[in-house]
């Protein structure tokens, strides 16, 4: 019995020991557990074992170019009929590898209220311009000040933009009252996890789109999505089994140490 307790506690040392945990991409790994007098015991492969243990997700900035300028560009987004709401429309694309959760997307705004303006993220159809289908809308923030500020608008609904997709940032204007959505001259190309695709522009509702000059301020806030929960039953059978390899080698170790001592 003492030498089992003592086997399985000097197991559970080295596996401490020997975890690496990646907390924002899944890495495939490889785990020797080694032994100071024998060397190499055994290799136990972790492919997603890393996200597993690992502390929760943090927040990142997806894309944007939220940063303080000098606030001398602007898009007007208003409606005179039905068919001549303005569109802005801003497309990324997400990198390979993992999905991220989206949080919110916080925009740049002068003269706003929560009813000249509408957000969206569209889907893609190939091309230059955005898609048609809505896949998430957002709540608007309420009114702060007719100066510019800094607007968050969260999703109605969770959204989780996928792995090596194209996506597009639409706002539209709803009133006959301009909204302005700021942005600085020289405009400041979007940076982060994902990559901007560029942006454009429609007055008349969508029939047709143009290519715009500074890129309009925004910042897309998103967490990596985390590590699929049920993929631990196999991660702990996994390590279940290494651990009875390992024990097996230990005592068949003792009992020829045994063999010896008697001889």
């Amino acid at each position: 019995v003492l030498f089992i307790l003592r086997s399985v506690g000097q197991f559970t040392q080295y596996l401490a020991g020997s975890l690496f945990v990646n907390s924002k991409r899944s890495q495939v790994m490889k785990t020797t557990f080694t032994n100071a007098a024998n060397g190499p015991v055994g290799t136990l492969s972790l492919a997603a074992l890393s996200l597993a243990f690992s502390t929760p997700a943090e927040a990142v900035v997806l894309l944007g170019n939220l940063n303080q300028g000098n606030n001398s560009g602007a898009t007007s987004l208003r409606r005179s009929s039905h068919e001549n709401r303005r569109i802005q429309a801003i497309s990324f694309t997400l990198p390979s590898g993992m999905d991220y959760d989206l949080d919110s997307v916080v925009l740049r705004l002068e003269l706003y209220s929560a009813s000249r303006l509408t957000l969206a993220i569209r889907d893609d159809v190939g091309g230059s311009d955005p898609g048609i289908n809505t896949l998430v809308e957002f709540v608007p923030p309420p009114f702060e000040t007719s100066f510019t500020n800094n607007y968050t608008f969260t999703p109605i609904s969770p959204f989780t933009f996928a792995a090596e997709t194209k996506y597009w940032l639409v706002a539209t204007g709803q009133e006959s009252n301009s909204v302005l959505w700021k942005g600085d001259f020289p405009g400041i190309t979007p940076t982060g996890i994902a990559t901007f695709s560029g942006s454009r522009f429609s007055a008349d509702g969508g029939n047709s789109y143009s290519n715009v000059g500074p890129v309009n301020a925004f910042q897309i806030n998103a967490t990596p999505v985390p590590f699929e929960s049920d993929a631990l039953p196999v991660v702990g059978a996994t390590l279940f089994m290494a651990g009875g390899l390992w024990w097996k080698k230990k005592r068949n170790q003792a009992k020829i140490a045994e063999f010896i001592a008697e001889k």
